[in-house]
């Protein structure tokens, strides 16, 4: 896929021998020529069949390889006949060409976990399998301070990704931006804002309903966000409790979004291909029984290759750091990104309230209001869990509205549900920016939405500015 392209939607100065005198291209080509009649759009079109890299490839792949580019940490597949192709390819800071979109995908779709960046030896898988053998006989304080022991063990010795943020896969999709521009000779390029309506960063709000005591206790979150305006999307485990259709109409007619939690919340949907496979069109039969198009997968377990055979627009199951999740890794990131054409992932990037309350016994509104801080600073996705099953008292539930004032405070940022999210950012790569004699637009399904952001360079770091509206 077009990972780089999809990301910024950039419009760089095009060949006017290729293009025409007043093209834009999605690719760094050459100075801008003058301005004289309507350009074309000259980005690929959607529908076409993207290029697949190795990172996106399900089974055998080149030898996955380690560097840096302009300082930031990549990882990439070896390029196995470098020639012509290398030529124009980004080098590491060693020299090695690799890939872009390679390169994104890796981080995105987490292989450098498997490469060795952090003790994840057999021993800890051993533990795991053993831990999750024995939780349905271990009480719930036991089982929560073995979840404490583990994480005080990750903490210390996890480096990468750093806890409870690490934008390192930002600062890549900048640093190969960056170089873009420097071949194309150019200072500043304009794109597709990352968000519609004018706005700087996004936010939405989900919950994981994991059991029949979060069935019993929606209200107090919900009322929470009713009285402030606002609505969640709420995912439910169709296989462990009972699952009222009347329940579910009720609180989307309310305004909220519906999704599905897999099957039976129990860890195992990718624990084999036989097992996904012997659950994944029950989970297939509920997405479109209820009619819903999200999905996210219970503890946050993931494979970015099987994930897109389900029957949904998007995925939900990413984080940009799970360092204390059970499958390790984040996406580095706070920005959705493509798993397939048709599935949007959307990566949790606020801290989740069960790690905050019941593992690392931190404060929810300082935690999230900290790390929101930080998301809005990239101009990204704030997207946050929290669970009803947690959160059943007068208490808890004050803490959580504290947390939506402190979301809402800033009125640059997009309130949406996360379906929202999703069709918003495949009508955005859908787009393009084209050059007509009056200046610059945005031509494509968003651009009734969408703003011209500018990504300037400087010292060989590219600087984002939002459009002033």
């Amino acid at each position: 896929m077009r990972r780089l392209d999809d990301h910024f939607r950039a419009g760089f100065p095009a060949l006017a021998a290729a293009h025409g005198p007043n093209s834009i291209a999605s690719e760094p080509l050459a100075a801008d020529p003058a301005v004289t009649a309507p350009a074309a759009v000259t980005a690929p079109p959607a529908v076409a069949a993207p290029p697949t890299v190795a990172a996106e490839v399900d089974g055998a792949r080149p030898a996955l390889r380690r560097g840096q580019f302009r300082g930031v940490p990549v990882w990439f597949h070896a390029v196995e006949s470098p020639g012509a192709r290398a030529a124009a390819s980004p080098r590491t800071d060693d020299g090695e060409p690799f890939g872009a979109d390679d390169a994104i995908a890796c981080v995105q779709f987490e292989h450098y976990v498997a490469n060795g960046a952090g003790p994840v030896a057999s021993d800890e898988r051993r533990l795991k399998s053993l831990y999750y053998m024995l939780k349905p006989l271990l009480p719930r304080g036991l089982q929560l301070e073995l979840q404490r022991v583990n994480a005080r063990r990750r903490l210390d010795a996890v480096k990468f990704p750093r806890w409870p943020q690490d934008g390192t896969l930002d600062e890549l999709l900048a640093a190969l931006l960056a170089q873009q521009m420097e071949a194309a000779g150019v200072d500043s390029v304009p794109f597709v804002g990352f968000w519609p309506h004018g706005k700087r960063w996004a936010w939405c709000l989900t919950h994981d309903v994991d059991t029949a005591l979060g069935y019993d206790n929606l209200e107090p979150l919900a009322q929470a966000e009713e009285s402030r305006r606002l609505r969640s999307a709420w995912y439910f485990v169709p296989e462990r409790y009972r699952v009222e259709r009347a329940r579910l109409e009720d609180i989307r007619q309310r305004g909220h979004e519906i999704g599905v939690h897999g099957l039976q919340h129990s860890g195992k949907l990718f624990s084999s291909r036989q097992e996904f496979e012997s659950r994944r069109d029950r989970i297939n039969g509920y997405i479109r029984d209820w009619g819903v198009v999200g999905f996210r997968s219970p503890a946050t377990y993931r494979n970015p290759f099987w994930l897109p055979e389900l029957d949904a627009d998007y995925d939900t199951s990413f984080m940009d750091n799970a360092t204390l999740e059970p499958q390790r890794g984040g996406i580095c990131g706070v920005f959705p990104f493509m798993l397939s054409e048709r599935m949007v992932e959307l990566p949790i990037t606020l801290p989740m309230d069960h790690t905050l309350i019941n593992v690392l016994r931190q404060d929810v509104v300082e935690a999230c209001t900290a790390k929101a801080a930080w998301v809005r600073s990239q101009h990204g996705l704030a997207l946050s869990l929290f669970h009803p099953d947690y959160n059943t008292t007068p208490e808890r539930a004050a803490r959580y509205g504290a947390v939506l004032d402190a979301l809402g405070a800033d009125d640059t940022g997009w309130y949406s549900l996360p379906h929202e999210v999703a069709a918003w950012w495949q009508r955005r790569r859908r787009s393009s920016i084209v050059r007509t004699a009056s200046g610059l637009r945005v031509e494509g399904p968003a651009a009734a939405e969408a703003s011209i952001w500018q990504a300037y360079l400087a010292g060989g770091r590219v600087r984002i500015e939002p459009a002033t509206l």
